[in-house]
């Protein structure tokens, strides 16, 4: 086995921790495990992979106070010590000129992220682009977005369409 290529190896089935690759550390040999490889390089579960995105082409409102816009959540998996960013994209309008329009990056209840936009023409989306950078615990988390009126007398509306659409993007960034 000793003098048998790689190219003549048979493949696994299926990826696994307890692999092990060689590895060539400054002239040293040395193995590295599946273990570490996944604790090296970004990812999620499947469920993050597969869910990270999110976008909708539909105007919401109106409304005035805060309001979790629809279908604008996203539940990840987060695996021990990654860092996440969350970026989103919406556009915001109000029936009156002048209002000031305010966004939200959430989880639950809490307030991750806030964003205000002076929205100076009525009935005229102005986009807003909210992100954060987080290193949140271990498991599964539900991250959505929220908008409301924070000063003026309008009602505001979240504006998208499908050339624009407004959209959650969680990626996993490292370490």
């Amino acid at each position: 086995m000793a003098d048998t290529k790689i190219s003549g190896l048979s493949a696994v089935t299926a990826f696994a921790t307890t692999q092990e690759w060689g590895v060539n550390d400054s002239g040293t040999s040395k193995k590295i495990s599946g273990a570490q490889l996944i604790a090296a390089v970004g990812q999620g579960t499947g469920q993050f992979a597969a869910a990270a995105y999110v976008q909708v082409t539909a105007d919401q409102g109106t409304f005035t106070a805060i309001t979790d816009l629809t279908s604008l959540t996203v539940t990840v998996t987060v695996g021990a010590g990654r860092r996440i960013r969350i970026t989103c994209l919406f556009a915001l309008s109000s029936s009156v000129a002048a209002d000031i329009g305010q966004g939200y990056i959430r989880e639950g209840a809490t307030t991750l992220q806030v964003v205000n936009n002076y929205l100076a023409s009525a009935n005229v989306g102005y986009y807003m682009n909210p992100s954060v950078v987080l290193t949140p615990s271990t498991g599964a988390h539900t991250y959505k977005l929220s908008a409301q009126r924070q000063a003026g007398t309008g009602n505001i509306t979240m504006r998208a369409a499908a050339t624009s659409p407004a959209y959650i993007l969680i990626e996993d960034i490292g370490v």
